[in-house]
């Protein structure tokens, strides 16, 4: 069954930005070309055959997921207490995955995006990961899954050139001869062949004149995984297709001790030097940032993605949004993957990023307000994927990329403040109508485009099939658990400030 388009939308209360003040008015939108082209004082009229009676429904812009890794779908659940340097080497085996089938790669992705539009996201930024290596053939099947759901979506490759032996400066001394010779030669990217799939990625996919909801965007997986010749490499290519670039930044302590060690200075710093940080640059997690590097990411425009449920999920510590904000920088809200975090669901984040900054210090007037997470979660993603001023809000010219809330449920009784109520109290059990580019995707709450119980069914077999068949590359990741604990806490004996753990 195809989306559905719309052509208005009667009879609701909506979440309006009114001169920098968050605003819940009754108004109808008139709807065309997937644009809101009228926002209106309602009339007494029935709704039409392509309407939709809002009435008792809270309409708000749709969410912006600014970072995902769909390919990380059959592992939910996978890991408790178990910091990023070790849960990287037990995700999955090092030396590269046996390949996923098309299919599974489709319902793989289905399996994040279904999750997605039905906690009121409609823009993602997914973050690909290709365990068994990078190929047009997989990327095409993320994008076609996306295409199928209609939801808007910028799919990047992961990509890295350098091998484990040379990102952490500790883990060669607790190797065997033999193990070093193992990941030394593991799974990285051939550099020539990976961006000559990303060019026909781009050339396939982001066709200015198609309008497809979903993009192909450069991906570095960390600068640290990089040689500086990949590094600007796809910074270049990026500018030339005006693409999101898309890199794992200063996640842990443990990445902030190596980039000093290897390059004398921060990284941050280092790929500015390079050329490397602009208005395109997404810093994903930007935990142990230094104020100078905060500073930089203003005068560059860099978007920091705040990602609260993974960072504390893996023990990386929290992000100094408090000041990213006061500086200036554009800070977005992701989920990041489901072994990370164990869910999609950007509500979620919401109500973490509104709590969490609390706890580090007491002068309340510092903390994190309410109605800047909001913003994270709408405008920030917006200007991530540089669309700030016509996605993220409720305005004449805007994308309608829309959720339908309903007010009868108990995130709204009593509705006292629509921006706390929906960040603090709303976790998308009362999503019922999901619009992107001004098409229906949810309705009643269920996915109108693929039969999602069906896809809940197969990605259990795809996952089952999947570890199945990468046992024996799992267990020898789990052989070289000791020399990556032992790694991990001779890194955390390096001196480093600030802290961004609560107890230092």
């Amino acid at each position: 069954m195809g989306n559905r388009e719309v052509s208005r939308i009667l009879g609701g209360r909506v979440i309006r930005r009114i001169d920098g003040e968050w605003t819940l008015q009754e108004l109808d939108l008139k709807l065309e070309g997937g644009r809101i082209a009228e926002v209106a004082v309602p009339e007494s009229r029935c709704p039409g055959t392509n309407d939709v009676n809002a009435r008792g429904r809270i309409i708000m812009p749709g969410l912006v997921n600014a970072h995902v890794h769909s390919n990380d779908g059959f592992r939910r659940g996978m890991f408790d207490n178990m910091p990023l340097e070790l849960y990287g080497l037990l995700k999955s085996p090092l030396t590269g995955a046996i390949p996923l089938s098309p299919e599974a790669i489709r319902i793989r992705t289905l399996l994040c995006g279904v999750e997605c539009l039905l906690t009121g996201t409609t823009s993602v930024v997914d973050d690909v990961w290709c365990d068994d290596g990078i190929s047009l053939e997989s990327i095409d099947a993320i994008m076609d899954a996306y295409d199928e759901l209609g939801i808007r979506a910028w799919v990047t490759a992961n990509l890295g050139d350098r091998p484990i032996t040379e990102i952490d400066p500790f883990l060669q001394e607790y190797l065997t001869a033999d193990q070093h010779d193992e990941l030394t030669g593991s799974f990285v990217y051939d550099a020539d062949r990976a961006l000559s799939i990303c060019e026909a990625a781009l050339r396939r996919h982001n066709d200015p004149g198609t309008g497809n909801l979903v993009r192909f965007a450069m991906g570095a997986s960390g600068p640290q995984q990089c040689t500086d010749g990949l590094l600007e490499r796809i910074w270049e290519m990026a500018r030339s297709w005006r693409v999101p670039v898309v890199s794992h930044v200063l996640e842990t302590r443990v990445q902030a001790v190596a980039s000093k060690l290897s390059y004398g200075m921060t990284i941050v710093e280092h790929l500015d030097r390079l050329g490397c940080l602009d208005d395109l640059t997404h810093i994903v997690h930007g935990i142990w940032l230094t104020s100078s590097d905060i500073e930089l990411l203003a005068a560059r425009g860099a978007t920091v993605v705040h990602n609260p449920t993974s960072n504390l999920r893996l023990g990386s510590g929290i992000c100094p949004v408090r000041e990213l904000l006061d500086k200036g920088v554009n800070v977005a809200l992701g989920s990041d993957g489901t072994c990370t975090n164990d869910t999609q669901n950007i509500f979620l984040e919401m109500r973490l990023a509104g709590c969490l900054h609390a706890a580090v210090g007491p002068d309340y007037a510092e903390w994190v307000q309410a109605t800047d997470v909001f913003e994270m979660a709408t405008m920030g993603g917006a200007k991530a994927v540089g669309l700030d001023g016509i996605l993220g809000e409720i305005e004449p010219g805007c994308m309608a990329d829309l959720v339908l809330l309903d007010e009868n449920s108990t995130a709204f009784a009593p509705l006292n403040d629509v921006v706390k109520n929906v960040v603090f109290a709303e976790h998308g059990q009362s999503v019922r109508t999901v619009l992107v580019d001004g098409r229906v995707v949810v309705d009643d709450g269920r996915v109108i485009a693929v039969d999602q119980d069906d896809i809940w069914e197969e990605a259990r077999e795809h996952a089952r099939r999947f570890f199945s068949d990468n046992e024996q590359g799992y267990q020898r990741m789990r052989d070289l658990l000791p020399a990556f604990e032992k790694a991990y806490r001779r890194a955390h004996e390096y001196p480093w400030y600030p802290s961004r753990y609560i107890c230092q």
